[in-house]
């Protein structure tokens, strides 16, 4: 193999112009896949880093009358938390503008109002400070704190390291700063990076407009829930528990509650609304479809390329199978070559794909947070190191198996 290897080599170096275009083709090609896929796999791929993700799941409102999957009333909330045996714990989270002044600038900002037990139900530790304790939540308005967001605290508070005990204006009310939460949690919604987090107990302090008006109205969905299954409980056992609860809530509160139950989705598909999940699906697949055309293009061009460079080559492989060469060692050399160019290109693509990616992100919604990584990680590298060695065999195998059919009586 090694000596393979450095024969391909002699014969490219001998062809650099040939090797120059084949490496940027691939490149092109595989950089195209490559940066696709990197955004696929931030939107889909990768766990929220939270302790045991798999056994997370998210709850859904479904109704008669108004189609798709949608978010849980505070009151049913807690009618489901206190009456499940299902889950070990169940927590709520929801949208929370909030008006700040930063260094005398006033802005507005981004964060979530959550149940007090949101951070230890997912098993998230602070990265300055703490997380709330029941004490902080036990009786509403009388503890106004606050859990700052890291790319929050990073770029607006300059990452400052006496930040705990320090006072945060939300909407005119103050709150006192508890902790600062891990780099490595923004949140459960992919597309939401919150600067900050207050337990419900605040509601009044921090809520205003219709959100203050609907928080205690049973009938108006405003949060989204995440609960932690059993040991030993199902999805599907876990949905079916619910359902007599979904029955009495709507015995007791039919104005609320008629036709109305309850669906259960594993939270690592939840991170994109389910309802608009399908179209970011199908967007992504488009895509990658796309590339993978432009790739499926390029190795034709290439297989046609060394087609031509077997068919000049074709005295030195006839001489060799006259003196007893094995066909397949002969292949073996050819195919060495072309996955040769495959990993050079590989090279290539990877750093074309760095340059793409920014420029794709550069081209985003605006309503994608600023602080959302799109990075080319383990998987995404492996990804493309499968894609080089497949891409060699398949534009490889056809000029190879050509090659070495040559008339030896010729």
């Amino acid at each position: 193999m090694i000596h393979d290897i450095r024969l391909a080599f002699r014969m490219l170096r001998k062809s650099p112009g040939f090797a120059i275009v084949a490496i940027l083709t691939l490149g092109l090609g595989i950089g195209a896949n490559t940066a696709i896929f990197s955004f696929i796999n931030a939107f889909f791929l990768k766990n929220f880093t939270v302790k045991d993700p798999a056994g997370l799941v998210t709850l859904y409102t479904t109704d008669e009358v108004n189609p798709g999957m949608l978010p849980v009333s505070h009151f049913n909330f807690r009618d489901y938390d206190e009456q499940n045996q299902v889950f070990s714990g169940m927590a709520e989270f929801s949208f929370a503008p909030a008006n700040v002044v930063i260094k005398g600038e006033p802005s507005q900002i981004f964060g979530e109002i959550v149940s007090g037990n949101f951070f230890d139900l997912l098993g998230v530790r602070a990265a300055i400070g703490r997380t709330f304790l029941p004490e902080d939540y036990a009786e509403a308005g009388t503890h106004s704190v606050v859990v700052l967001g890291y790319a929050f605290w990073r770029n607006q508070l300059s990452s400052d390291p006496s930040v705990v005990g320090t006072t945060l204006t939300l909407n005119g009310s103050a709150f006192t700063v508890i902790g600062v939460a891990p780099a490595t949690f923004r949140g459960l919604n992919t597309l939401n990076s919150p600067a900050f987090w207050v337990t419900t107990a605040s509601y009044r302090q921090v809520l205003n407009g219709i959100f203050l008006d609907f928080f205690n109205n049973r009938r108006a969905l405003l949060f989204s829930v995440v609960a932690r299954l059993r040991p030993g409980v199902s999805l599907q056992q876990a949905e079916a528990g619910l359902k007599p609860i979904s029955a009495e809530l709507a015995r007791q509160f039919p104005n609320d509650n008629k036709g109305r139950g309850m669906r259960l989705v594993p939270l690592a598909e939840s991170g994109i609304n389910p309802n608009q999940r399908g179209n970011f699906l199908l967007a992504g697949t488009l895509l990658l479809s796309l590339a993978a055309l432009v790739l499926l293009i390029a190795c034709a061009n290439l297989a046609n390329l060394l087609l031509a460079r077997a068919a000049a080559r074709q005295r030195e492989v006839a001489v060799r199978l006259s003196l007893g060469a094995d066909r397949m060692r002969i292949i073996r050399q050819f195919l060495t070559e072309s996955v040769m160019l495959a990993a050079f290109g590989g090279i290539a693509g990877i750093l074309i794909a760095q340059w793409s990616q920014q420029l794709l992100w550069s081209l985003r919604p605006p309503f994608f947070p600023q602080d959302f990584t799109v990075s080319l990680d383990g998987r995404v590298l492996l990804f493309a190191f499968c894609i080089a060695i497949v891409t060699g065999l398949l534009f490889g195998l056809a000029p190879a198996w050509t090659a070495t059919k040559p008339s030896l009586t010729t």
